[in-house]
């Protein structure tokens, strides 16, 4: 390897550290502001029996702070996806670049507030219901096409991938079957995705193909 190529390789290792470093601070910051969102909503707010989504819904005062989380949570997936596209399969890619869009469209089109009695965008509602779908959807077939890929000495890895696999599947089940739990049970699910999308960023970065 002659001089230029070594600085060349050099500068992108330390180009691809930096991304990494600003990618995962756009994940931190969009926890705080999901985190806070429901301190700006009304007093009927409950945030272990509402949603992240509601907490952004149409009409109310305060919404912007989740839309915000939102747009930027979605903003890291697709910043992170080009970044880590030469590791990830195309399959993979694909998955995380409709994760990044639907999740920002979720802050474009709102959910129906939870009191029913103000008024609301039925249209702009089920544009949120698909755009939520997709986010669900497209993260539990990217994290498992990205399973595939794994090592079989990526043992932790593994296992968490199979973690945010079942979160997918289950918690949404609990929020349609167990009453009162829709808030807690959607952020924890949120929380499984923040922890799984840092770790690859991290992973990504410390790898050196």
């Amino acid at each position: 390897m002659n001089k230029n190529e070594f600085f060349q390789k050099s500068f992108g290792e330390i180009n691809k550290k930096l991304n990494s470093y600003f990618i995962v601070i756009l994940y931190l910051i969009s926890i705080l502001l999901l985190l806070y969102a429901p301190n700006l909503m009304p007093e009927s707010y409950n945030w272990i029996e509402h949603t992240t989504s509601e907490s952004a819904a149409q009409g109310i005062s305060g919404a912007w702070m989740a839309r915000l989380g939102f747009i930027i949570f979605g903003m890291a997936v697709l910043w992170q996806s080009q970044l880590l596209k030469s590791q990830w399969s195309r399959a993979s890619y694909i998955c995380f670049i409709a994760f990044g869009i639907s999740m920002i469209s979720t802050a474009a089109f709102a959910i129906k507030p939870w009191d029913l009695n103000l008024p609301f965008d039925k249209f702009e509602d089920n544009l949120h219901t698909v755009g939520s779908n997709l986010v669900g959807f497209s993260f539990s077939l990217g994290v498992l096409t990205v399973l595939f890929q794994r090592k079989k000495n990526e043992i932790l890895s593994i296992i968490y991938d199979l973690i945010a696999l079942l979160s997918a599947v289950i918690i949404p089940l609990m929020m349609f079957n167990i009453d009162g739990i829709a808030g807690v049970a959607q952020r924890s699910m949120f929380t499984i995705a923040f922890i799984w999308y840092i770790k690859e960023t991290v992973k990504g970065a410390l790898n050196n193909k």
